[in-house]
């Protein structure tokens, strides 16, 4: 038996509580090794995987992120006559980004450190039609982990309590995207040779995302003797600060956090060319794009101020929730090498 491996990715539907679907994986297994000829196969590769992002905001502004990953790929497939059942796993190594755009101007953080990595779960069930055709639905679910570091600093007049007549503005985002549902797909197998064979497969997923992010913006750099008098702790001999009494400048400043929901549509195509070596080996070599549109998003989002920035006051978080007018594009590009050595 020949299995041809194609990778794919797979999105969303609401029809199937996940309960159900990772029961079904669990018991149709075992229903169906009770019977013979049944099948078992594990998958291991690498690969790397782009991946592009651009924002057109209300304002007209744009914002560019681009990374490049390496991946690694595990894999196990269980069939029986014309059914594959298969868990996968591809996990994307933590990688700097590019960040471009109008939205970073020069009055923005002009000292920038962001790294991304993400995680690619997949649940799938194939049917084979016939020798060529295939057609299948499957669960998956993308977690994308984004690092921002930002630096800005600034010169200033310190009325002479700082020698330093600098200080310096941090930003840190910390943001989990994650979109999850089902997909439809279907996949060609055409033979080359013998052992040659190359294969294509056409999908289309609706998903549900949300980015949940949680960030701090604090200010350092500032002189003991400035950070006492400015939040009112005490002013050397001469100096006075007529302001209410706070924790103080240095490391303070706002902080807050995002939420970001809504739907996407992503329309899924791979090719690739799968090499048999034997009855129990295969080594496949995989291309995958996956292009998401998205519908109308919400962001939410809670902010206040800190040490000598909430003025002596308790803040209360300010809250605001309202669609995102912004034009979002968002492309994850795949290429892998996978071998699958067949266990029975």
């Amino acid at each position: 038996m020949i299995l041809v491996l194609n990778f794919y990715f797979i999105g969303t539907w609401r029809l199937f509580d996940m309960k159900k679907i990772f029961t079904l994986f669990l018991v149709l297994p075992i229903i169906l090794s009770a019977q013979e000829n049944s099948r078992i196969g594990v998958s291991l590769g690498f690969g790397t995987s782009d991946y592009d992002f651009i924002e057109i905001d209300s304002e007209n502004e744009t914002i560019e992120v681009d990374s490049s990953h390496s991946t690694q790929y595990l894999g196990v497939d269980y069939g029986f006559g014309n059914h594959t059942f298969a868990v996968t796993t591809a996990v994307a190594d933590l990688e700097e980004v590019n960040e471009a755009g109008s939205y970073y101007n020069d009055s923005y953080y002009p000292i920038r450190s962001a790294e991304i990595e993400f995680d690619d779960f997949n649940l799938t069930y194939t049917y084979r039609l016939n020798s060529s055709w295939q057609v299948g639905i499957g669960y998956n679910k993308l977690t994308q982990d984004y690092h921002k570091n930002y630096i800005k600093n600034i010169d200033f007049e310190g009325i002479g309590l700082d020698a330093n007549n600098q200080y310096t503005w941090t930003y840190t985002d910390l943001e989990e995207a994650t979109s999850d549902g089902l997909t439809i797909f279907a996949g060609y197998v055409q033979p080359m040779s013998n052992n040659l064979f190359a294969t294509a497969r056409v999908g289309f997923t609706q998903q549900d995302y949300s980015t949940e992010a949680v960030w701090t913006e604090i200010t350092s750099g500032f002189s003991p003797e400035f950070d006492s008098c400015l939040s009112g702790n005490g002013c050397p001999s001469g100096f006075a600060y007529n302001g209410p009494q706070t924790a103080g400048l240095n490391g303070y400043g706002y902080e807050g956090n995002a939420s970001l929901k809504g739907d996407a549509t992503a329309a899924v195509f791979g090719v690739g060319v799968v090499w048999v070596l034997n009855q129990q080996n295969t080594v496949s070599f995989d291309f995958a794009v996956r292009s998401f549109d998205y519908g109308e998003l919400t962001l939410s989002e809670s902010s206040s101020a800190t040490g000598y920035f909430s003025g002596g006051d308790t803040q209360v978080p300010t809250v605001d929730s309202s669609p995102v007018q912004s034009e979002l594009e968002e492309d994850y590009s795949f290429f892998s090498v996978k071998w699958r050595y067949k266990l029975n």
